[in-house]
């Protein structure tokens, strides 16, 4: 009878232990499926209604904060010329800045534009960080075609504060450095949103029909020690999930050959 009782109790907590094994794996096997495809696209955040009102209702109040780089004839807070929009959405590509992770490359790509024509893009850089900390944006150029960035303007604002980082031709701009200072934050990170504009003035010729330029923008902190730790992940639970397997695993085999043994034993008897 205790013999009985035994093999039960092994054979019970084989079944919790495989079972526990298979869920684990599962669960693991689907969070690193989830991870690695939602990493394939940029994670992105809606740009707040709140500021877009804000920064329309207040052209004019942020020319004061007008770069040196602006181009002639542009007005003073730099509104991109009339045309055809190609570009506007008011999703913001989301970048986190941290220990570890200073600094956020994101591609750009202008195409065929028209006299006219205007890119618009959003970007949110969410900095982890609980001291004083300055925020710098570069743009180098790693393509063009026809000196396109002679004629191709860009202007980098930020939302939040109407500050303009830079206001100029590409070729103005390319591989100088704009900087941005950030309080102390006291909940540990500070999230400042900035729209990115490329346009082509209706004065521009012909000739730039078909022009490419391909440019890399540059989001980082050049102190990674005001930088605070990363935000927390799915890695935790992966880690966690792993662990649960592998002990799961181990005593899995370990009761099998007790059991086995067990049953070798008695056979022998």
């Amino acid at each position: 009878m205790e013999v009985q009782q035994k093999k039960n109790t092994t054979k019970t907590a084989i079944v919790i232990l495989a079972v526990l094994l298979g869920v684990s794996v599962i669960a693991l096997v689907g969070l690193l499926l989830y991870q690695r495809f939602a990493q394939a696209d940029p994670a992105t955040v809606a740009v707040p209604d709140n500021i877009i009102a804000a920064e329309e209702s207040t052209l004019e109040d942020a020319s004061s904060n007008r770069s040196d780089l602006a181009a002639p004839g542009t007005d003073a807070v730099g509104t991109v010329a009339s045309g055809t929009a190609v570009t506007a959405q008011k999703e913001a590509q989301l970048l986190q800045l941290y220990s570890g992770h200073a600094d956020e490359n994101v591609p750009f790509a202008a195409d065929n534009l028209l006299p006219g024509d205007s890119v618009t893009q959003y970007y949110a850089v969410q900095i982890h960080h609980t001291k004083e900390l300055a925020l710098l944006f570069r743009a180098d150029v790693t393509e063009e075609t026809k000196a396109l960035g002679n004629v191709l303007h860009i202007r980098v604002k930020n939302l939040e504060t109407g500050a303009v980082l830079c206001d100029g031709m590409f070729s103005e701009i390319d591989g100088r450095e704009f900087s941005q200072t950030f309080a102390a934050a006291q909940d540990g990170e500070s999230m400042a949103y900035y729209e990115i504009t490329v346009s082509l003035d209706t004065s521009v010729g012909n000739e730039y029909q078909a022009a490419r330029l391909l440019a890399d923008f540059h989001w980082y902190a050049p102190e990674e020690e005001d930088l605070g730790d990363a935000p927390q992940t799915g890695d935790a639970l992966a880690l966690f999930l792993g662990v649960v397997a592998a002990i799961s695993a181990i005593g899995l085999i370990l009761l099998v050959l007790y059991r086995r043994r067990k049953e070798a034993e008695i056979d022998d008897r």
